[in-house]
């Protein structure tokens, strides 16, 4: 038989030892209240939310902990937006960034631009964007100018290398300090493009991604220019010292060739595909398109021209992408960071 001995000094140190514990649990708790604080200090409090022009986006107890950046005006010691856009923020600089808009330029962007016209030894570039955009002849990298300096008589030939309407795989080299944008060709990357077609759709729907020339297995091309020039052709030859994953850089071998039909079928199905997407506001990547073309050509009676139809888009392919958007959190505009 168990003898259990009390003594008049247990009762104390019970609650001494509740004492204790009431201690514990009260530092735990502003412990973490602190640290709730200071989360705080890298959280935006309305990220991604959609705002209207005037709407108020940081009060006076959040306004001290950001910057204030584009898209905003600064009231009442509050940040109210001026644009109708998402909030977003990098670091403590929190802007909003507008759901339609020119496109501003960013160096090192991959652009997909349309040749308008040749000024001295400049080619002038049409790239969706209120700032000029010029290609200078000594920023190409064509063969015939190889291992030489350009010359007086290249700049007179410069119409035989890109003439106005041609279309380019360009990237931005700088941004001078009157907004002018300076592009270049030098990479293999880089060049005139053909047997294809242009597509322009608003900017805000083409994010940065690790890349931006992808070939379907359906053998289409697409080149994602941040610009909101999409490019859609059927894949371009390359040269034995080319990147396979990369648009030829020479010029010479770079011409209009005949098309099949189904890859022409092909081009007209993914082009619509994108036209839906920009009608829906979804965001243009890869695995979206291909998603939906796989999806669409399951059924071999579609026609190209029937995925546009309003009651197709609404009821039977609408569906499968919101279901995909369901498991997918990069539908949608979202932001770089």
């Amino acid at each position: 038989m168990d003898i259990i001995i009390t003594t008049p000094f247990d009762k104390e140190v019970y609650e001494i030892e509740e004492i204790t514990n009431k201690i514990v649990s009260v530092e735990t708790v502003k412990h973490t209240k602190n640290s709730l604080h200071k989360n705080r200090d890298i959280q935006c409090p309305n990220k991604k939310k959609l705002v209207l022009p005037g709407e108020c986006v940081l009060d006076m107890n959040d306004k001290d902990r950001f910057l204030k950046g584009g898209g905003l005006y600064e009231e009442d010691d509050m940040f109210h937006a001026c644009i109708l856009g998402r909030v977003n923020y990098i670091n403590k600089l929190i802007y909003v960034e507008p759901l339609k808009g020119k496109y501003t330029g960013s160096v090192g962007d991959l652009l997909v631009g349309k040749i308008k016209d040749i000024s001295n030894d400049k080619w002038i570039v049409e790239i969706g964007s209120y700032c000029r955009a010029f290609l200078s002849i000594s920023q190409t990298n064509i063969s015939i100018f190889s291992q030489r300096i350009r010359l007086y008589n290249d700049v007179i030939n410069m119409i035989h290398i890109y003439k106005p309407d041609d279309v380019i795989a360009c990237e931005i080299q700088r941004i001078s300090t009157d907004g002018t944008i300076i592009l270049h060709t030098r990479s293999s990357i880089y060049g005139k493009l053909s047997n294809g077609v242009l597509i322009i759709v608003p900017q805000t729907l083409i994010h940065n991604q690790k890349k931006h020339i992808f070939v379907f297995p359906c053998n289409v091309q697409i080149i994602l220019g941040m610009n909101g020039y999409i490019w859609i052709s059927s894949p371009i030859k390359k040269s034995k010292d080319t990147n396979p994953n990369s648009v030829d850089q020479n010029i010479e071998e770079n011409k209009f060739e005949h098309v099949d039909h189904t890859t022409r079928k092909n081009i007209s199905i993914i082009t619509n595909i994108i036209k839906l997407l920009v009608k829906y506001h979804i965001n243009i990547n890869y695995d979206t398109i291909n998603k939906i073309y796989v999806h669409y050509t399951s059924n071999t009676n579609n026609t190209p021209s029937y995925i546009l139809k309003p009651y197709v888009a609404d009821s039977y392919l609408f569906n499968y992408i919101d279901k995909f958007a369901r498991s997918n959190q990069s539908w949608g505009p979202t932001s770089t960071e």
